[in-house]
């Protein structure tokens, strides 16, 4: 079992490194998020936390610049339905403190905006993972469970308004993911499918 790898970045693509330790290059997959943390680092030496999934068909090599990315990952793949892949594209779209919010604060706008999370995986998550992540000790400041921005209610609503219009559920869910930063639980219904289809990503 792999913990880390450390050695020269040799190579950096959306999805995946290549890494080189002791003259072996390793290709590694990795979040978007970390590839932009990374690309400063391209030929310097790097510390890449590893995940090795086994599968009948072939090895896979997971890195994470952090521990508490990996460890999250690892939680993660508790939950039935979710692999690798989704996990990582989890890891992609939030960032550590995010996600943990958002499972904490039972808020599924959030969770639902993330590509391959539907309602029924995000409610899942909640249920499986609030104890889990409540235990972790990320060093984040103010986790703590909180009311969600949108109640089901208003956001069932705001899916069944935009949906409506003749917009396709990936194009709400990456327009709510794009304005949920300017949603708080006073926001009214209205306003939220006004912010929405001002979106640039849904006009």
């Amino acid at each position: 079992m792999y913990s880390y790898f450390k050695g020269s970045l040799m190579e950096l693509n959306d999805n995946y490194l290549v890494i080189d330790v002791n003259q072996i290059g390793y290709q590694v997959y990795i979040s978007k998020r970390d590839k932009d943390a990374l690309l400063p680092m391209l030929n310097q030496e790097i510390t890449l936390f590893i995940y090795l999934h086994v599968k009948e068909d072939g090895h896979t090599l997971f890195g994470f610049s952090t521990k508490q990315a990996k460890e999250i990952f690892l939680i993660m793949l508790s939950i039935n339905g979710i692999g690798p892949k989704l996990a990582m594209g989890v890891l992609s779209e939030l960032d550590s403190e995010k996600l943990v919010n958002a499972v904490l604060s039972n808020n599924l706008l959030t969770l639902t905006s993330i590509s391959g999370i539907g309602k029924k995986t995000a409610e899942r998550m909640v249920l499986e993972l609030k104890d889990k992540f409540s235990n972790l000790h990320l060093g984040m400041s103010n986790v703590t469970e909180t009311s969600s921005s949108l109640s089901a209610q208003v956001e069932q609503e705001v899916y069944a308004a935009l949906s409506s219009l003749g917009y396709s559920q990936s194009e709400v869910r990456k327009t709510l993911s794009n304005i949920r930063d300017k949603i708080t639980p006073q926001t009214r219904l209205e306003d939220i499918i006004t912010l929405a289809l001002r979106s640039s990503s849904i006009i």
